[in-house]
C-alpha cells in the first residue's frame, strides 16, 4: 500500500529510526561498568590480588571514618569516550561520594594496550573541589602517577596519587568539623542574644517614655491648637526648651511626608492647609500639588494589581490629570498585569514538581553523590 504523497516503506524506515533512537541512550549506558560495592574496581586487571584488597581496606576505613569516598576504576577501553567524560559520567552513574556532601573521588585509569595509549583522569565532586582542585589534580598527575605510568607500573601509580588524594580528605574532614562544631556549641547563645536585643528594641518602640511620647506629639501636630497643647504638656513633663524647639522644627516635614503618601485630594488639601497655618510658604505647598499631579499619574502607571486600579485613577483625575493620560496609564498598567500572569503560568506550566532542573544520578551507588565536572587528566 502506498500513501499519497510519500513512497512505499517511508513510514516503515521512519518507524526504524525511531526505535534506533529509543535504544540509543541503552546502548551508552551499557557501555560502563554496572556499580559494585568495592572501593577498588580493576576491571582491566592490572593489579595483583594482594594489591587490590590492601588498596580496598584503605579505602573502605577512608569511607567509614570520615563519608568521603575515594574510588579506583580500571577499564581497558574507553568505548569511543574520553578519559573526562567517562570518569564523569561513571563517577555520576554509580553515585559516589555522600549524597549531602557530593564528597567522592574517582581516579580512572586505562592502559596502554592494543586500544590505545594510555589515559588517567582524577575526577571530583561538587563538595571536594575545594581542597582537591584541578590544578592540584594535574599536579599529582604530573608529579607521582605519569613517572610510574610510563614504565607501566599502573599500580604504584595509583597508590602514589592515593597517599597524596587521603591527606588532603581528611583535612577536609577535620577543617568542617572544627568550623561547624564551635558554631553548633554557640548557636543557642547567640539565639538568646539576638531575642534580648530584639526584646529591648519592641519594648522602647512600642513603650516610648512620657517626655518621647510629647515630643511625637509635637511633630505629629496638623493644627496650631495641636501643636500648642503638646508643646504645654511637653514643658509640664520637664522637657528641655532645646527637644521642644527641635520637635516643633520637624512639623512641616512631618506634614510633607504625610502629603506625599495621602491618597485622596481631600486629604492632601487637609494636609495643606494645615501647613500652610503652621509655617510652610505657599510657593511649596503649590509644588507639592504639581508634583502629586505626576506621582498620582505614576502610581496608575506602576500599579500591578487590578482591584486597585480604578481607585488609583480616580485619584489620578482628583489631582487634574486629562482623561486621555489617565487611560494611557490604565492601559499600560493592564498590559504589564497580563505580561506577569503569562509569566507565572509559563514557570509553573515548564518548572515541573522539583522546580527546575537538577543534575545528579538516580542510582543510589555509593551513597549518591553528584560530580561537577571537576578534575584533571592525562595520557601516557
Amino acid at each position: 500500500m502506498e500513501v499519497r504523497g510519500f513512497p512505499r516503506g517511508y513510514w516503515r524506515g521512519r518507524c526504524r529510526l525511531l526505535v534506533l533512537a529509543c535504544l540509543m541512550p541503552l546502548g551508552l549506558l551499557a557501555q560502563f561498568p554496572d556499580k559494585t560495592d568495592k572501593f577498588v574496581n580493576d576491571f582491566a586487571q592490572v593489579f595483583d590480588a594482594s594489591q587490590a584488597q590492601g588498596l580496598e581496606q584503605r579505602l573502605q576505613a577512608l569511607s567509614d571514618s570520615t563519608t568521603n569516598q575515594l574510588v579506583v576504576v580500571t577499564v581497558s577501553d574507553l568505548a569511543g569516550f574520553d578519559a573526562a567524560d567517562y570518569a564523569q559520567r561513571l563517577g555520576q552513574k554509580w553515585g559516589v561520594g555522600h549524597a549531602e556532601h557530593d564528597n567522592g573521588v574517582l581516579i580512572l585509569l586505562k592502559p596502554r594496550n592494543e586500544t590505545g595509549g594510555g589515559q588517567v583522569f582524577i575526577a571530583t565532586g561538587y563538595g571536594i573541589e575545594g581542597v582537591l582542585t584541578d590544578m592540584r589534580c594535574g599536579q599529582i598527575i604530573d608529579t607521582y602517577m605519569l613517572p610510574h605510568l610510563r614504565e607501566g607500573r599502573y599500580f604504584q601509580a595509583v597508590e602514589a596519587a592515593v597517599d597524596q588524594i587521603v591527606p588532603l580528605m581528611l583535612e577536609e574532614h577535620r577543617h568542617d568539623w572544627d568550623n561547624e562544631s564551635p558554631a553548633e556549641e554557640s548557636q543557642p547563645v547567640v539565639l538568646l542574644l539576638v531575642l534580648a536585643v530584639l526584646l529591648v528594641w519592641l519594648w522602647i518602640h512600642y513603650h516610648p517614655s512620657p517626655k518621647r511620647q510629647a515630643l511625637d506629639r509635637i511633630a505629629d501636630s496638623e493644627s496650631p491648637d495641636q501643636r500648642d497643647a503638646a508643646v504645654a504638656q511637653a514643658e509640664a513633663l520637664g522637657v528641655k526648651a532645646s527637644k521642644i524647639d527641635a520637635a516643633v522644627g520637624k512639623i512641616p516635614e512631618r506634614l510633607k511626608e504625610k502629603m506625599w503618601a495621602s491618597t485622596s485630594l481631600a486629604r492632601f488639601e487637609q494636609l495643606a492647609s494645615a501647613g500652610l497655618s503652621l509655617g510652610m510658604s505657599a510657593e511649596s505647598v503649590g509644588r507639592m500639588r504639581e508634583q502629586m499631579t505626576l506621582l498620582s499619574l505614576n502610581r496608575l502607571n506602576h500599579c500591578r494589581e487590578r482591584s486597585r486600579l480604578d481607585s488609583l485613577a480616580d485619584v489620578a483625575r482628583a489631582f487634574g490629570n486629562d482623561e486621555q493620560s489617565v487611560q494611557r496609564a490604565i492601559a499600560i498598567a493592564l498590559a504589564a498585569i497580563a505580561a506577569d500572569s503569562l509569566m507565572s503560568y509559563r514557570g509553573s506550566r515548564f518548572r515541573g514538581p522539583s522546580g527546575g532542573f537538577t543534575g545528579g544520578s538516580s542510582h543510589s551507588g555509593f551513597g549518591g553523590g553528584h560530580f561537577g565536572g571537576g578534575g584533571a587528566g592525562r595520557s601516557f
